[in-house]
């Protein structure tokens, strides 16, 4: 809608006897009486104006008192229409189309910075294509959603309408909370799966990822008040007594680019999750890339999924199934011993075991590191949870599963589970199971990684590193997105909030790449301001003016730092503009005389 058009407010239609009366109301949200979630109900409701029809096609006819409440409506006609896709629709329309200027002017200010700067980086970006080809009715709404949560901590789905009110962003005319509850429940499941296949494919062909393909997976749980089927109780990474939904992430590791998401169940753990990802990511037609994961992904369904999909991995071992490679660690531990391989680059001492070892039908490569200072702190650290335990058990306190399961791998017992004494009174102890302690003691300080595709140590150690970018993209969800409990009315709607939450993850990734790279190259006492979030935040005070007398947008005067932040992401500075398509002659040039017809048409004007 062009901007020199007034809005018009919530409007609904009755049909009644051969007229359909316009009536205006506001939104109030109330629960539901059965189910769960709230429901939008309409209050304060008048009539406005009708249609002389049944059928609610036609002019319509407002009242006197709906102009002095609008009087900006009182030059446009507003027509209801039947659109191709039997949906209503209401056009607003000059009643004098001859005149080049509307009767009464309207001058509208916005904060332009931070969304210029946002679009200008989505631009063509495959991301941006791949949304206007799965959503093509709505792409502007959730694009402007996406800024929304950008830019605004605590972005909350409600207040989406008066952010749009202050702020310019790609959709255009009035949102009501009513419009964003509907949008987030347009994007279902099915539109999501569409999307990434749609978004992937123009990834790949488009060349946007490194050759080298390195992926990295990780997930993180974000608790919620909200009644909600896939909530449950489960591992609270925050440590909160609520129920959780976990999300899994794919980023690329070179670009910080985040390429897939899922929500899933909040009791399923990390562990059981990788596969039907896996699953899900060749349906979609992903091509092969190196999978970078943690220790909590390391198991048996999980490494067999990857390898017989034809995907590859970098996985570090966990500290408890380093035994199974024992071979492989006293190999490193004597070529270190004989032998100064301290990698400069590593910071610690670097070996690869001679000979591949089998992994679930694939010849895999063994890295060892050693970390002296990290060895200390491990043995410590098991030292400590072995005499724990022992004490809760003697205490009588009621162990944890793994709390269970860490005393039966490391204390003796018989086959019922009983745990074998020594001692009497208050010397009695648990028996320790020796070779288990002097195996686990012996492997401190050494990290594990295999890969069936990687030969070099020093590339799976900046593989395993760089996969902190995917930390990064959790700490923009739950820290400057600030969610980390997630907000929802109803369950039809955490599809969509949760998919636009995943694009806003995208843009912000965009932007601290480039403030990396900048910093790494300048050092940080270069950048504009010390974080992303202070620079979105200075650059929101640039504001638009809107003359529609003249159709011209008018910029602020920018700051040093400003222009710093633009120059800083390759964006030109916003400047003053006339509308699009206006003709030469109705631009303004030059100022009005203080008299003769320039005079008397202002006063003509006024009166």
């Amino acid at each position: 809608m062009s901007e020199s058009l007034p809005q018009l407010p919530k409007l609904y239609f009755v049909k009644a006897g051969g007229y359909t009366y316009a009536r205006t109301y506001k939104n109030k949200w109330v629960e539901k009486k059965s189910g769960k979630g709230k429901l939008a109900v309409k209050t304060d409701a008048h009539t406005v104006g009708r249609i002389d029809s049944s059928d609610g096609i036609g002019p319509v006819n407002f009242d006197d008192s709906f102009y002095r409440l609008f009087p900006d409506l009182k030059n446009f006609n507003v027509v209801r229409s039947c659109s191709d896709k039997n949906k209503f629709v209401l056009e607003i329309k000059p009643k004098n189309p001859e005149a080049v200027l509307p009767p009464n002017p309207v001058i509208r200010v916005r904060s332009i910075g931070a969304t210029y700067l946002l679009e200008n980086l989505t631009a063509r970006d495959p991301m941006l294509e791949a949304l206007k080809d799965v959503f093509p009715d709505s792409w502007e709404e959730i694009l402007s959603f996406a800024f929304y949560m950008v830019l605004e901590p605590d972005a909350k789905a409600e207040r989406f309408s008066i952010f749009a009110d202050e702020v310019k962003l790609p959709c255009s005319g009035k949102l009501y909370p009513s419009q964003v509850t509907r949008l987030l429940q347009s994007i279902t499941a099915d539109k999501c799966s569409e999307y990434f296949a749609d978004y992937l494919k123009r990834l790949t062909a488009g060349h946007y990822l490194s050759n080298e393909r390195f992926w990295a997976l990780d997930s993180t749980s974000i608790s919620t008040y909200a009644q909600l089927e896939e909530a449950q109780y489960g591992l609270n990474k925050q440590g909160e007594d609520l129920p959780l939904l976990n999300v899994m992430f794919v980023t690329d590791e070179k670009t910080y680019r985040p390429l897939y998401f899922q929500v899933f169940n909040g009791s399923i753990p990390d562990m059981i999750t990788c596969t039907t990802v896996f699953e899900k990511l060749l349906n979609l037609g992903v091509h092969s890339f190196v999978a970078v994961a943690d220790r909590g992904f390391f198991s048996a369904d999980n490494m067999k999924a990857i390898c017989e999909k034809g995907y590859h991995f970098v996985i570090c071992v966990p500290f408890e199934r380093c035994s199974s490679y024992k071979s492989c660690i006293m190999e490193a531990q004597a070529a270190m011993a004989a032998d100064n391989l301290f990698s400069l680059h590593c910071g610690q001492d670097v070996y690869t075991a001679k000979k591949p070892v089998e992994f679930y039908g694939r010849r895999a490569y063994a890295h060892v590191f050693y970390n002296k200072a990290a060895a200390g702190d491990q043995a410590a650290a098991y030292q400590k949870r072995l005499k724990e335990v022992e004490k809760d058990y003697w205490a009588g306190r009621s162990l944890t599963p793994e709390n269970k399961l860490f005393m039966l791998n490391n204390f003796l017992h018989n086959e019922n589970g009983v745990f074998k004494t020594a001692g009497d009174g208050r010397h009695k102890h648990l028996l320790l199971d020796k070779a288990q302690y002097q195996q686990r003691m012996s492997c401190c300080g050494i990290f594990l990684a295999v890969s069936d595709t990687v030969k070099k140590a020093d590339i799976a150690f900046d593989a395993y590193i760089n996969r902190q970018n995917i930390e990064a993209n959790f700490k923009t969800l739950k820290d400057r997105m600030e969610i980390k409990r997630l907000r929802v009315s109803t369950e039809e709607s955490l599809q969509g909030k949760c998919f636009i939450a995943f694009l806003a993850v995208i843009i912000n990734s965009f932007l601290d790449r480039r403030v990396t790279q900048f910093k790494e190259q300048n050092g940080a006492d270069s950048l504009p301001h010390h974080s992303i979030g202070a620079i979105l935040d200075d650059l929101r005070g640039i504001k638009e003016y809107y003359f529609s007398a003249h159709h011209e947008y008018v910029v602020d005067q920018l700051s040093k730092k400003q222009e710093d932040s633009f120059k800083l992401f390759g964006v030109k500075a916003p400047i003053s503009h006339y509308e699009a398509g206006l003709a030469e002659a109705d631009r303004t040039t030059a100022a009005l005389k203080p008299h003769g017809e320039d005079l008397q048409r202002a006063i003509a004007d006024f009166t």
